[in-house]
């Protein structure tokens, strides 16, 4: 049976049960439908999931023998997306690479029992299952709230079941890496998740790698987190998410090349993976490695299509580099393709013309500190103001981080964000409190 026909009985894809006979989406929010060509589109891209399928094979399998303007293949894709609430521009569900085609980001699963109740994975095996195809993208911040039920409720079907106690602890932690939770209440959680599913599993990879992250990121013991990682990637040394991991601990220390080595040992495991070249431009930015940075941040550019994160992040290595004209430019590009209105965009110019790529930072600072909340934006606020060398306002940030065992304190001692807070005395200082050592 081609995986196609497995499909048109039914599968669930992330959140959604999808019914092909009768056309209908159905998730624990809402239920809609799909026309027959949408849902045919919709069964053929999933039937080559994790894929790049390119335009001419989708006219030629959803429109044989027929002349499609190219309206009505965005028409469809459109239709597609809106029923799933997917966008083009941050897809969790179908992902469009230019000039290459289409490429379905979630691994569908096909229905093996009768019923609903089958799909909605009342066994612990489907619960599993069906929380690792939601996180088999780019998942976003849904996605991984949807994951981190589907693995909770897996634990409470069977409390052993270590590879859900580990995929769970997995999520924990990447809520605190996302900022979407405060990591003194969760990696506490995680670590005892972790540690319950190696004395379920000794052989479990995951699991050794979520327990390596909790000592990692919580207690702060590299030598124990190293151990783990090792433990796990012997295991499984195919794993791109323990080789990812292990770089961020080598570039922590300050170990660059080995870091860097590691990285791209990631990515060679999982080529498309946008999220596995994300952490190697970090990597090589750690590093020093500038032009490389730069380099491998377009090449996640070209591949996405739309990635306003990398193009501001190239602005810290533009300044840093001296290369302000350069920084100016990709903050432009990176606010536009945010959304962000032309008001923004000329007082930005403006700072630009009076004082210079500095002055420009001082006004994003400014902007973000109006809307300011804990997490993610208090991260990039301690890098505008790391970059700048507010001293003051960024020790407090710091603090604000160490408090939430955010992962940017292991970063401290070689990030070249933080290059100008190391002459204060206050910057020994914290580090000794934390626990981390200068490199």
């Amino acid at each position: 049976m081609t995986e196609r026909h497995r499909l048109l009985t039914g599968f669930r894809l992330g959140e959604w049960l999808v019914k092909p006979d009768d056309g209908s989406l159905i998730s624990s929010q809402r239920v809609t439908r799909l026309e027959p060509l949408p849902m045919e589109l919709l069964v053929f891209l999933c039937s080559h999931a994790g894929k790049v399928v390119s335009k001419p094979d989708v006219l030629r399998h959803i429109w044989p023998n027929r002349f499609v303007s190219d309206g009505t293949v965005k028409a469809s894709f459109y239709q597609l997306r809106k029923a799933l609430g997917d966008s083009p521009r941050k897809p969790r569900f179908i992902e469009t690479l230019p000039k290459r085609g289409y490429r379905v980001l979630m691994l569908p699963i096909a229905l093996t029992k009768s019923g609903d109740s089958a799909a909605l994975g009342d066994g612990v095996d489907e619960l599993y299952r069906n929380g690792r195809s939601i996180l088999s993208g780019q998942p976003g911040p849904a996605a991984l709230k949807q994951a981190r039920l589907y693995f909770e409720r897996a634990v409470e079907v069977q409390p052993e079941h270590a590879e859900s106690l580990a995929a769970r602890a997995l999520t924990y932690i990447h809520l605190v890496t996302l900022a979407m939770a405060n990591g003194s209440e969760m990696l506490p959680q995680a670590k005892t998740l972790a540690v319950r599913a190696v004395e379920a599993d000794p052989k479990l990879a995951r699991a050794h790698l979520a327990l390596g992250v909790t000592q990692l990121l919580h207690a702060r013991n590299l030598a124990d987190a190293e151990r783990s990682f090792c433990v796990a990637s012997d295991l499984d040394p195919s794993d791109a998410l323990c080789h990812r991991w292990y770089a961020k601990l080598l570039s922590s220390k300050g170990r660059h090349e080995e870091a860097v080595s590691k990285a791209q040992r990631a990515l060679r495991g999982d080529p498309l993976s946008l999220s596995v070249r994300r952490d190697l431009v970090e990597t090589l930015f750690a590093a020093r490695l500038y032009d490389e940075t730069i380099a491998e941040a377009h090449r996640l550019m070209e591949m996405t299509g739309h990635a306003p994160d990398v193009q501001l992040g190239l602005v810290w290595v533009f300044f840093l580099k001296g290369d302000h004209e350069k920084a100016f430019h990709s903050l432009c590009a990176g606010f536009r393709s945010l959304g962000t209105g032309p008001e923004i965009l000329d007082r930005a110019a403006e700072a630009y013309r009076a004082g210079g790529m500095a002055t420009v930072l001082r006004l994003w600072a400014e902007v973000m500190e109006q809307q300011a909340s804990l997490g993610q934006q208090s991260i990039d606020l301690l890098v505008l103001y790391g970059l700048l060398g507010e001293q003051d306002r960024c020790f407090k940030l710091l603090d604000l981080a160490a408090k939430q065992f955010h992962p940017v304190i292991l970063w401290l001692p070689v990030s070249p964000i933080f290059d100008k807070l190391r002459s204060d005395p206050r910057y020994d200082r914290l580090l000794a409190r934390l626990g981390v050592a200068a490199r």
